[in-house]
């Protein structure tokens, strides 16, 4: 069970390069320790505070994903995709069941923009992609992948870019032919903590950025096009003294290393690991990054542009308990859904800003303590 449960953290093998040594950093060199606090009103440009509208209550979210106007939300039981577009709810995906066209738990979805086809994966068949037109959530028919599927993402108007995984526990990101539902080009080679961390590292791939993220001793923000036979590496880092580096290397064969690890994990939650949310610039790049216990304390945000550095923490608004960092990344930034009770989130002996009273009246109004969503960049 423990081998199972920890299989995203086998041993690394940095793909599409030379062999590395052990713990090989190249790169930048970040250190998280050193991010400037800030307050969000500070550093935050257009900041929107919008509500969810439903009729009927709304779940809480584990995946959030933003195309322009419209946005689909699983919820935290992986049964239901939400559909919303200018934040007004207009479809819900609720299918479970062993019928035609059913499911019992979904595993990942995405939605073409353009087609108005919703897909989705299921846990228990993750070689099968189920389709259903959007808004109605009818079912529409299936494609068949021939490997396991990890995450999806939109390439062209005619290709998936798929994580994947074979009997053999090889991993890889492919190129899948929808029409034909074949796999036409093997992108690159995975480790099994690269693979189990794709939705991660492709959280910003779509048909405009071809943005691929690669975890590791040196993390790399890369970029594809089909007409290369690999990667362009857009920006290599690591985070020095500070990073997790062991979870990307450790041996997990025996219950003793599995062991290991955990003990490591539970000694290390203050390392820092992986990033996302990257964006390439006109001169630079801007991501955000974590430790491996994300816990909203943790998060920072980090540019790199001509000459100008910034490396950010904190993100507090007065009056608040709650830390803003994204939820998704959204056309023109990120976007926050921040859900509960007004009461739960505010800090009474704080004067409130501007936008906590905004955020806190927007909260208020919701009926069944729905969800709002603040939009937001970073300057």
């Amino acid at each position: 069970m423990k081998l199972k449960l920890l299989l995203c953290l086998a041993t690394v093998a940095v793909v599409n390069y030379a062999c590395s040594p052990k713990y090989e950093k190249e790169g930048v060199i970040i250190d998280g320790d050193k991010a400037v606090d800030v307050w969000f009103e500070d550093v935050a440009t257009d900041v929107r505070v919008v509500p969810l509208v439903s009729d009927n209550p709304l779940e809480d979210f584990v995946k959030v994903e933003m195309y322009g106007n419209e946005m689909i939300a699983m919820n935290s039981t992986q049964q239901r995709v939400y559909y919303f577009k200018d934040n007004v709810l207009q479809g819900v995906l609720d299918a479970v069941g062993r019928g035609h066209g059913e499911y019992i738990t979904l595993g990942e979805m995405l939605y073409d923009q353009d087609r108005k086809i919703l897909y989705v994966t299921q846990l228990n068949d993750r070689k099968e992609i189920l389709k259903y037109s959007v808004p109605d959530m009818k079912y529409i028919g299936s494609l068949h992948a021939p490997l396991s599927i990890g995450t999806m993402r939109i390439f062209d108007s005619k290709t998936f870019l798929l994580s994947t995984k074979d009997e053999n526990q090889q991993c890889g990101l492919v190129l899948f032919d929808i029409e034909s539902e074949k796999i036409v080009k093997e992108v690159c080679q995975l480790n099994s903590y690269q693979y189990e961390q794709s939705p991660n590292a492709l959280s910003c791939f779509n048909k405009k950025n071809h943005l691929i993220s690669l975890f590791g001793t040196t993390n790399r923000l890369c970029n594809f096009s089909n007409n290369s036979d690999s990667l362009e590496i857009i920006f290599s880092f690591n985070y020095g003294a500070k990073a997790a580096d062991f979870v990307y290397q450790a041996p997990v064969n025996t219950d003793k290393e599995v062991d290991e690890l955990l003990k490591y994990l539970n000694q290390n939650g203050g390392t820092y690991a992986n990033f996302y949310y990257p964006r390439k610039l006109k001169n630079g790049v801007s991501f955000w990054y974590s430790t491996l216990e994300r816990r909203k304390k943790n998060y920072r945000f980090y540019r790199i542009e001509k000459d100008t550095e910034i490396n950010y923490k904190g993100f507090h608004i007065s009056g608040l308990s709650t830390l803003i960092y994204p939820t998704c990344i959204c056309e023109n930034g990120y976007a926050t859904i921040i859900s509960g009770i007004a009461d739960k989130i505010l800090v009474p002996e704080e004067t409130q800003s501007p936008l906590a009273k905004k955020i806190l009246e927007a909260i208020s109004s919701q009926n069944d303590n729905n969800p709002i969503i603040v939009y937001y960049d970073i300057k």
